[in-house]
């Protein structure tokens, strides 16, 4: 993501709410598979 948008603190107001919004949901589930992967281990 930091390559596609080096820079988000330049971008205006509502872009930088869908960038941080994006952000969440790739962490969100980044945490659910990484969940996943331990429950069948």
């Amino acid at each position: 993501m930091q390559q596609c948008l080096p820079y988000p603190e330049k971008l205006p107001e509502p872009a930088k709410f869908q960038y941080l919004s994006l952000l969440n949901g790739i962490s969100y589930q980044r945490y659910w598979l990484a969940w996943c992967d331990q429950a069948i281990k």
